[in-house]
């Protein structure tokens, strides 16, 4: 039950701090509206058991320099996502809008968002690895109940922001293309922060 718990908060807490994948989710909502972004609250399904591997299996040995790359992948395609948003807002025909963002690309580019995102090699190199493996020490269960409490409640909490976001622009045209703009912005802040931290990682090296 202690890993249960530990899995549940951690993963509640994780859904609802800022960070890049929320600006993504962020933005796409806003332009592509809450029923089809809600679907990328499962990218972490596809993107974390490789981010878990190389973090439990290399991320304690790599150069700084690993780090500091990614972050500037992650800024440059944060850009890429603030361009592509931007640019559907201009078009702003509502026909267009609705036609746009698939299910196929909305998965795929909240996977690659997290894929780029340091933040989850991070967490798992110093926070989840640990703990699966003194659950995993107990007995697989152990491991597998933290998992399951953390992905419920993460995947549970980043829905509930889309639908929540989501929900406050739909009936009114000008305040959901303020928050779309809000959003473009918001993309433009965090690839800055990934640019900036990887001159951080850069400097320590």
């Amino acid at each position: 039950m202690t890993f249960l718990l530990q899995g549940m908060a951690l993963g509640l807490s994780a859904a609802w701090l800022p960070g890049p994948f929320k600006a993504f989710l962020f933005s796409y909502t806003s332009i592509y509206g809450w029923r089809r972004t809600i679907w990328a609250a499962f990218a972490p399904l596809l993107s974390d058991g490789f981010i878990i591997a190389v973090a439990l299996l290399l991320i304690s040995s790599v150069p700084p320099q690993f780090t500091a790359g990614l972050h500037v992948a992650g800024g440059l395609f944060l850009l890429y996502l603030a361009r592509s948003a931007y640019h559907a807002l201009q078009a702003e025909a509502e026909a267009h809008i609705e036609s746009g963002g698939s299910l196929r690309d909305v998965l795929t580019k909240a996977t690659i968002t997290n894929l780029l995102n340091p933040n989850p090699y991070i967490f798992w190199s110093f926070v989840g690895g640990p703990i699966i493996r003194r659950g995993w020490a107990i007995s697989p269960w152990h491991a597998v109940s933290f998992l399951l409490g953390m992905y419920t409640l993460l995947i549970g909490g980043m829905a509930a922001l889309v639908l929540l976001f989501g929900l406050t622009g739909r009936f009114d045209a000008t305040l959901r293309r303020r928050l779309a703009l809000v959003s473009v912005g918001l993309l433009v802040l965090m690839a800055g922060w990934q640019f900036w931290m990887a001159w951080q990682a850069w400097g320590n090296a």
